[in-house]
Order: C-alpha cells, then structure tokens, then sequence
C-alpha cells in the first residue's frame, strides 16, 4: 500500500503567515517588514518550521511546504509564475514538465512553450549525472532528494545581469491515493 499523502503539519498562526511569504519568496526583512515584527523573531519562527517541516534550508522549507500543501502536477501553478527563485514540475518516470516559472526561464534561457510537454532528458540531454540521479532517487524513492549546487549567469526581467549558485531540490509530489506522480523542483541561492 503507497504511503498517506503527505499532509501540511499543525502550525501556529504567525507561523502559517510566515510560510505563506516564504513561499512566495519573501526574504527575513521583507516578512520582519510586512508583519511588524523583528527580523530576529522572524529567524526563530523559520528555523522552527525548517524543524516542523524537516527541510535543511529554505529551499527544502519551499518545497516541503508547497507539497504538503497540495502543490500538484496538474494544478494550476500562476502565483508562482513571478517568484525570485526556480520552479519546474514534472510527471512520470520519464519527468516530462508540466511546468516553469518565468525565473527558471531566465536562469536556463529556455522558454516554457519549447520545454512543457518534453522530458528533461529531450530538454537536457547531457544532464549532470549527480543531478539526474537526484530527481530520479526522489521519484523511486518518494523521498526529497537535493542536486549539487551549479552557478548560472542570467539576465532578470529588469535587464540587470546576474549570478548565483543555486541548489537543486526534487520533491516528490503525490496524487490523492499518496502514489509519486512527479517531482517539484526548487532552486534557490546556495547561501538561502
């Protein structure tokens, strides 16, 4: 029998308001700001929720939050379009998109209309072996499962130049009956 769908753990109200702007990108002072709150206290509560949620760092936190929420292969995934860190949803064992958002577009300089559809090794077909092995052990496994950090050059929607290193989480996503059906992929700053 597939293990029980993967359900959002009991969090405190300011706890269920911090996660809502972490995963919509929000940095420590930006949810100090919009709370009212010290950017100490705001620490404290994602440090606790990192616990709650078992995640190493915020990228973990957004993908095990989204998850546990219901973020779904199919689902309709428009309010993330804009976020400040990578988004990509797959299906199947053969990981085809179902989904990027802008940033993953910029970062990769691919758009989404020539990768949804496609598997990621039609998209990528010299992927790092580390990092395929990563999103393959997390769909067999149904287990988060993070790629190497990789540095990438990109040009934002404000034409500045930038460069980050970004780690790779894979979060397996499950349907109703708690079966894997694809991954979320998260990738943010290697120093989030």
């Amino acid at each position: 029998m597939p293990p029980p769908t993967r359900r959002r753990p009991a969090l405190t109200p300011r706890q269920t308001e911090i996660i809502a702007l972490i995963t919509r990108g929000y940095r420590a002072r930006e949810i100090a700001a919009a709370l009212g709150v010290s950017e100490r206290a705001v620490r404290a509560h994602v440090a606790d929720l990192k616990r709650v949620f078992g995640a190493k760092n915020r990228s973990g936190l957004i993908a095990a939050a989204l998850a546990s929420a219901g973020f779904s292969v199919r689902g309709s995934h428009r309010r993330y379009a804009d976020a400040p860190f990578l988004i990509a949803v797959s299906s199947g064992p053969d990981h085809v998109f179902t989904y990027v958002n802008r940033m993953w577009e910029r970062v990769f300089g691919l758009q989404r209309r020539t990768v949804v559809g496609r598997p990621v090794r039609t998209v990528f077909p010299h992927p790092s072996r580390t990092t395929y092995a990563a999103r393959q052990r997390a769909y067999r496994a149904g287990r988060l499962a993070t790629g190497k950090a990789w540095h990438y050059r990109w040009t934002d929607a404000d034409g500045v130049a930038r460069e980050a290193d970004f780690r790779f989480i894979y979060q397996p996503l499950r349907d109703t009956r708690g079966r894997i059906e694809g991954l979320l992929l998260i990738a943010s700053g290697a120093v989030d």
